[in-house]
């Protein structure tokens, strides 16, 4: 798990953002850094942000990004059945930093080693890689769809939205983790659910584990 190979003297973290991030990652990040030393591999996640420690709190309700807001809202609801929570209003994270090389480009940010803190909950298709590229109904458009447009195509693709929902499990993230990404089918979205998370550059990443 060691990341010295992005150490740059033009992105040093100072030694207060180390001693920062050793204290809170220590004090509530056990579970997931206990995974992370095992496997000697992470989640990464593609931001707009650009500092080396970033501290954030999961919105109850995510605005998608691309997916049609009926359709978002309409898999949350099979989600929410299924797993007692809105997994698609989760935080998107990745096994594959290429991946999250991608996110971290559209958004003209950074790629970072994503830390939930303890109790978190997690989602992750056995099938898609990402869903918004590779789900059927995903880039379906509803915006001028009257209300009776709208329910007759919800009431037609009803068991899509079922089957995709049904390819999800909240078992065996380590066995996502180990996946990593040696191939284009091994790569995998996983949808954290965590009141609040730390995002950790790669450099600063680095000098925590030396």
């Amino acid at each position: 798990m060691r990341l010295n190979k992005y150490i740059t003297e033009d992105a040093l973290p100072t030694p207060e953002e180390v001693d920062k991030a050793k204290e809170l990652i220590t004090k509530n990040c056990s579970e997931i850094t206990r995974i992370y030393r095992k496997y000697k591999k992470v989640f990464y996640r593609g931001t707009k942000d650009t500092k080396n420690f970033v501290e954030k709190s999961m919105h109850q309700y995510r605005d998608p990004r691309n997916t049609d807001i009926e359709i978002h809202d309409q898999l949350n609801r099979f989600f929410k059945r299924k797993f007692g929570w809105n997994v698609r209003n989760g935080i998107s994270v990745s096994n594959s930093m290429k991946q999250a090389q991608f996110f971290a480009t559209v958004n003209v940010g950074s790629i970072y080693v994503f830390l939930p803190t303890n109790g978190f909950k997690y989602c992750w298709s056995k099938t898609f890689t990402d869903l918004y590229n590779e789900s059927p109904i995903a880039k379906v458009s509803t915006t001028t769809w009257s209300n009776e447009e709208l329910e007759e195509w919800m009431d037609k693709y009803m068991d899509m939205f079922k089957k995709i929902v049904n390819t999800y499990t909240d078992k065996d993230l380590e066995k996502v983790l180990r996946m990593g990404d040696t191939s284009k089918e091994n790569k995998r979205e996983v949808m954290f659910k965590s009141n609040k998370y730390y995002l950790i550059s790669l450099p600063l990443f680095g000098m925590l584990n030396t």
